[in-house]
C-alpha cells in the first residue's frame, strides 16, 4: 500500500540520475558540504519508551533466545576490546564468499590490525570455512525436515516483521518445544565482526540450538554454525520506497526521530522535502562524529547500534546487510567491491530472495520451499504501517547515491524470484 515499485526493465532510467543529466546539484546538496569536525565518542542507542518494532529504541524488545534484557543507560562506547577493523594498508576487513575478504577504505587508516591474527582467532569457531562447503539444496532439505537454522536477513521497512510474526515464528513454534527462535540484537551479535572469538562463543552456542534467527543482523552468522545446517533468506524492497518509508516510520513512531533530532525540519534547504531533510540531518550528524567512531570500533554492547553506525546505514543499507562483515559499518560511501560482494552472497548463499512489492508470490514460494503448513501462510500488514504513497519530488536527485548499489541488488532479487516461480508455478 506504499510507494509503487519500479519495474526491473526500466529501473536504470527511472530511478537513477541519467548519465546525460548534470549532477552538480547532487554534489552541492548539504550532505556533501558538511564539516569534517569531530565530536567525542558516540553514545550507544537507547530510548526511554520501547513500543512496537524494536528498532533503534523505538520498539518493544521482544526477547527470544537472543540474550539477556539489559538495563539501558547513556554511556560512551568502550574503547577497549573487540576484533576486526582495518588492515595494514587502509583496507577494511569484511566477511563474504565464506572467508575473510578485504574492502578498500576511502578514508585514512586509523587502526592497524593484523589479518593473520584475526584469521587464527576466527578459525577457532570455524569462521574460515570455504564456500564450497555450502550446499544450498542439502541445507534446504534439512530445514524441510525440521532441522538446522533459518538465517533471516531482515531489511528494515521491507515487510520483514510481518513475515516474522505471521509466518516464520509460527512455523518454528509448530515444530515443538525443542525448537526456538533467536532474536539477534543489532548492537550485539548484529556486529559480530567486531567481536573476538571468545566473545562469540556463547552466541554461537545459542544460535546453533535455534531454528530461526530473526531481526536486523547482516550476512555472516552462518560462520558460527556447522556448514550444512542453515539457509539464508531475505526480502528486498524498492530502495527509494524503503528509504521514504524509514523516514515516515521514524517521524511517526520515534520520539527523537531515530536520532535525526526533533528539529530535523530545520536542516537542509528551505524548499527541501521533509523526507530529504530527515536524511540531511542524519548525514550532518554522521559527519560530525565520523572520525571518533572510526577510532573506536570497540566490542559491541547494548541492544542498538552506536549512533554513527546508524547514520552510515542510510547509505545503500540493503547492500551493506547482504554483504555483511565490515561492509556493514563501512564509511560512506561504499564502492563497487561491496556491491559485488552482496551480489555474490545473494546468489551463492541465499536459498530464497523475496521482493516486498510481490509479497503474495514471495510468501507462497517460501512456504512451498520449506514446507510451511497452509494455515501459517496467512499474513496481514498491521506492523507499524506508515501508508506512505507519495514520492518526494526532490528525493531521487538528492539521495540517488544512497540507493545506487541497492537498486542493482533489487533488480537481482526480481530475477531470483522469477526463477523461483519456475520451480513453484502454483505461486505465479
Amino acid at each position: 500500500n506504499e510507494l509503487s515499485s519500479v519495474s526491473p526493465e526500466n529501473m536504470d532510467t527511472k530511478v537513477l540520475v541519467s548519465k546525460d543529466e548534470k549532477i552538480s546539484s547532487v554534489n552541492e546538496h548539504p550532505r556533501n558540504l558538511i564539516s569534517e569536525d569531530t565530536v567525542p565518542l558516540m553514545e550507544t542507542f537507547h530510548e526511554e519508551n520501547e513500543e512496537n518494532e524494536g528498532d533503534n529504541g523505538m520498539g518493544r524488545n521482544r526477547l527470544g533466545r537472543g540474550g539477556r534484557k539489559r538495563k539501558r543507560s547513556r554511556r560512551p562506547m568502550n574503547p577497549d576490546g573487540g576484533r576486526g577493523g582495518r588492515g595494514d594498508n587502509g583496507e577494511i576487513l569484511g566477511i563474504g564468499d565464506g572467508e575473510i575478504n578485504t574492502f578498500h577504505s576511502m578514508e585514512s587508516t586509523t587502526t592497524n590490525i593484523n589479518l593473520k591474527d584475526i584469521k587464527n582467532s576466527l578459525s577457532n569457531l570455524h569462521l574460515d570455512q570455504k564456500i564450497s562447503s555450502v550446499n544450498r539444496d542439502q541445507n534446504l532439505a534439512k530445514i524441510r525436515s525440521r532441522q538446522g537454522t533459518i538465517l533471516f536477513t531482515h531489511i528494515r521497512r521491507a515487510g520483514g516483521t510481518v513475515l516474522e510474526d505471521y509466518v516464520l515464528k509460527p512455523f518454528v513454534k509448530s515444530q515443538g518445544p525443542s525448537r526456538a527462535d533467536y532474536l539477534c540484537k543489532e548492537g550485539e551479535l548484529g556486529r559480530y565482526y567486531r567481536m573476538s572469538a571468545s566473545q562469540l562463543k556463547p552466541y554461537a552456542k545459542d544460535l546453533a540450538s535455534s531454528a530461526l534467527q530473526w531481526r536486523h543482523c547482516p550476512f555472516g552468522l552462518h560462520q558460527l554454525l556447522p556448514s550444512d545446517s542453515f539457509i539464508y533468506i531475505t526480502m528486498l524492497r524498492d530502495p527509494l520506497a524503503r528509504m521514504v518509508s524509514w523516514y515516515a516510520y521514524c517521524n511517526k513512531y520515534s520520539p527523537n526521530k531515530c536520532h535525526a533530532g526533533k528539529a530535523f525540519m530545520s536542516a537542509g534547504k528551505p524548499d527541501e522535502s521533509p523526507a530529504s531533510k530527515f536524511y540531511t540531518s542524519r548525514a550532518s550528524l554522521y559527519r560530525s562524529g565520523k572520525t571518533a567512531f572510526d577510532r573506536d570500533h570497540s566490542a559491541p554492547t547494548g541492544t542498538f547500534h552506536p549512533n554513527n553506525l546508524e547514520y552510515r546505514l542510510d547509505d545503500n543499507y540493503q547492500t551493506r546487510m547482504v554483504c555483511g562483515g565490515t561492509a556493514h559499518d563501512h564509511a560512506i560511501p561504499i564502492g563497487q567491491d561491496i556491491q559485488k560482494c552482496a551480489l555474490s552472497n545473494l546468489n551463492k548463499y541465499y536459498s530464497f530472495v523475496a521482493v516486498t512489492e510481490r509479497y503474495t508470490q514471495s510468501v507462497c514460494v517460501l512456504a512451498a520451499m520449506v514446507n510451511i503448513p497452509a494455515q501459517l501462510k496467512k499474513v496481514k500488514n498491521d506492523k507499524a504501517t506508515t501508508m506512505t504513497k507519495k514520492e518526494p519530488s526532490d528525493f531521487r536527485q538528492n539521495w540517488g547515491s544512497y540507493m545506487e548499489h541497492d537498486y542493482v541488488l533489487y533488480k537481482e532479487a526480481h530475477r531470483r524470484l522469477d526463477a523461483s516461480l519456475v520451480d513453484y508455478p502454483a505461486c505465479k
